[in-house]
């Protein structure tokens, strides 16, 4: 694990504490391992490894892999437990009782419920989307009352409570990279063409028609919208982009270390001050949107590879989810070592 705050000075004799050099400032710093951790699914030292992940409101962290949904209540040494034997590409929650998941061709709400010892339990999935296209990709809106689906290059945009399209939309081949911005405003798509780079651009549609508002170089990409709504992140597997959604001009750029095939992940805190974003194989960088600055890099104790970022709604866990490594970092522990310093993640 690594957590970079400043220049390292070195260790304490009993290896415990790290003096370490910011600007005109030097103190130390408490190294407790168990800032991150791995998933476990019992005894045996098995982990949990996912395609995707997503916390809900209260933190529960519902997990998918290629055969099964898994879900892990919101403690630090909580054990994951099997709920569904189904496939999930991709996860997300509608408040603590609804969970959407995609995969393939379907497209499905599962009810989810407390039994008395405290586990969640999902009910009978429901089909959300009924055609057998194959689907891309969902981006879901804050409030959780819309959900842009793409399939390949078109796609709808569904009202989550009737079931049904408000309109449908175009967008460049190969489609994903979904997001849609709070207040659905707006939705942006990004896109998808197996090779490194080249090709199509992303492109951002009005929420209200689907009509498209601007276009993007890209290449392979993803986007992610701000809380706020100040910005949109473009990501490459050479660079994250910033851009303000005022004029769609682009603010800054974050450099994404190695060779990465796959487009770099974006998430936000949920107060939008702190962006989290792949910034390697292994590494993911804590940055304020507001001023670029850096405030944090995290450094995963073994190799991973290209995956799914998520944090939880109270800021505390941030998960690094991939299918052969999963990673929890528990950043209020990473936020007390640094008030001892006289830092934090935000000043």
């Amino acid at each position: 694990m690594e957590a970079t705050i400043g220049e390292p000075l070195g260790f304490s004799v009993d290896g415990e504490r790290l003096a370490v050099r910011r600007g005109d400032r030097i103190g130390t710093f408490r190294v407790h391992r168990s800032r991150v951790c791995r998933i476990p699914m019992g005894p045996g030292g098995r982990h949990l490894s996912a395609r995707h992940a997503a916390f809900s409101p209260t933190g529960a962290l519902a997990l998918g892999t290629s055969d099964a949904i898994w879900f892990k209540e919101p403690k630090p040494d909580a054990i994951a437990y099997r709920v569904a034997g189904r496939q999930a590409d991709q996860l997300e929650f509608q408040g603590e009782t609804n969970l959407y998941a995609v995969s393939n061709v379907r497209f499905v709400r599962f009810p989810v419920s407390q039994e008395d010892g405290g586990r969640r339990r999902v009910g009978t999935a429901e089909q959300i989307w009924h055609g057998n296209e194959r689907i891309g990709g969902i981006a879901l809106d804050a409030k959780r009352e819309k959900a842009v689906v793409s399939f390949g290059r078109d796609g709808v945009v569904l009202n989550l409570a009737t079931g049904k399209p408000d309109f449908s939309f175009v967008g460049p081949w190969g489609t994903g990279g979904l997001s849609i911005s709070d207040g659905a405003e707006w939705f942006a798509t990004g896109y998808w063409n197996n090779r490194f780079s080249g090709g199509e651009q992303a492109h951002i549609f009005s929420g209200r028609d689907g009509k498209v508002v601007q276009k993007l170089e890209a290449g392979n990409s993803n986007t992610q919208f701000s809380p706020d709504n100040k910005w949109l992140f473009l990501s490459t597997p050479e660079e994250h982009r910033q851009y303000s959604t005022g004029d769609w001009k682009l603010a800054r750029k974050y450099p994404i270390d190695g060779v990465m095939m796959l487009a770099g992940k974006v998430v936000f805190r949920a107060d939008g001050k702190l962006v989290a974003v792949e910034a390697g194989h292994e590494r993911v960088r804590l940055i304020d949107p507001a001023s670029g600055e850096i405030r944090l890099t995290l450094t995963a104790p073994v190799q991973t590879g290209p995956g799914n970022l998520a944090w939880s709604a109270d800021g505390r866990w941030l998960l690094q989810a991939h299918r052969d490594q999963t990673f929890l970092w528990d950043l209020q522990s990473l936020e007390a070592s640094l008030r001892e310093l006289g830092l934090g993640l935000i000043d």
